[in-house]
């Protein structure tokens, strides 16, 4: 049964190499202003050896408004979703959870 968790899958039209998945958990590893930190970087990549899907923490979208936590992401600019590229390299996919305050 457990052999089926290890196998190929797909969320919408995203192909993941497993179905095993890190759901979404705030850990304030943010900077102040919503970037990804290398602090953040490095929790992902470790994540991402077991993981095939990562889930992120609440993400708001503009970058002056919609925080409620300090160190919460932000997808408003292209500094701000740097991460994905050193995650992505190993084989995970990141999706985002939306949230605006």
């Amino acid at each position: 049964r457990c052999q089926k968790l290890f196998e190929k899958g797909c969320i919408g039209g995203v192909e993941i190499r497993n179905r095993v998945a890190m759901t979404a958990m705030g850990n304030g590893l943010a900077s102040w202003d919503g970037e990804v930190s290398l602090e953040l970087i490095r929790f992902y990549e470790i994540e991402q050896e077991a993981v095939a899907a990562i889930f992120t923490e609440f993400t708001r979208m503009d970058e002056t408004s919609g925080a409620c936590n300090p160190n919460q992401l932000c997808i408003a600019t292209r500094k701000h979703i740097r991460s994905t590229e050193r995650v992505r390299c190993h084989g995970a996919r990141i999706f985002v959870q939306l949230y605006h305050g």
